[in-house]
């Protein structure tokens, strides 16, 4: 029996190859659709959009699995470049927290988990089970993509400079930053679902001269990745 699995991205142009793949109608935010076991669902950017799309899908639908699929800044020093496929080893609420004369004190060291229960608790770092590594690491290495895996920032808002990404890396090790994965990440992780964020790499965190950017290419490399998944594995999951 196929196991439902849901598709996130925060705007059109990160789920338009798939949709067409598929053969699914115009997507609208919040609004998830299904064709076969596979859901599709835009959110709009930010955290609090993703949260509630995921939510939505979760009660329509609670599937086995749950994908946060877009495309990101890589960070300096990550081995990323711009095309490349990222995929998330830990998602974290990267400015989550109090910034004291430029320093951010997370919430671990406030005291202030984002998830508690008996057997843990969560602050600012949620864990990612990874199952597909793998499996996606074939598909990079076959349509001859490079892959990274690591640690990803959400922020609430994009760095805007070069000085402020390289801080943020610095201070949580990560590969890259986008504005929604920790969200879904948390959803999926409060209704005991399997997780997985895998993204393209549209231009360096901190640089904002669009003329060396590629989103284009970085979703289209990503959606790709994801189709031959949806193959591959779409009915084992």
């Amino acid at each position: 029996m196929k196991k439902d699995i849901a598709i996130i991205a925060s705007v059109d142009f990160e789920l338009s190859l798939i949709a067409a793949y598929l053969g699914a109608e115009k997507l609208k935010f919040h609004e998830p659709i299904k064709k076969d076991n596979i859901i599709l669902c835009l959110s709009g950017i930010g955290m609090v959009n993703a949260a509630i799309a995921s939510t939505r899908i979760m009660e329509l639908y609670s599937p086995s699995m749950i994908i946060s699929t877009g495309v990101c800044g890589a960070c300096k020093d990550s081995g990323l470049d711009i095309g490349d496929i990222a995929l998330a080893e830990t998602e974290i609420y990267g400015d989550t927290g109090v910034v004291m004369n430029g320093d951010l004190q997370d919430l671990k060291t406030l005291g202030l988990p984002v998830i508690r229960r008996s057997s843990m608790e969560i602050f600012n770092e949620i864990p990612i089970m990874n199952s597909y590594k793998e499996a996606i690491a074939d598909i990079c290495n076959s349509l001859g993509l490079k892959l990274r895996c690591g640690r990803f920032v959400t922020v609430a808002g994009i760095t805007g400079n070069p000085e402020m990404a390289q801080s943020i890396q610095r201070r949580w090790d990560a590969i890259c930053e986008n504005m929604e994965g920790a969200a879904v990440a948390h959803v999926a992780l409060l209704n005991k679902i399997e997780f997985m964020e895998i993204r393209g790499v549209s231009n360096m965190a901190g640089d904002r001269d669009k003329s060396r950017w590629d989103l284009r290419l970085a979703a289209e490399n990503c959606q790709r990745v994801l189709c031959r998944f949806i193959d591959e594995h779409g009915k084992d999951i």
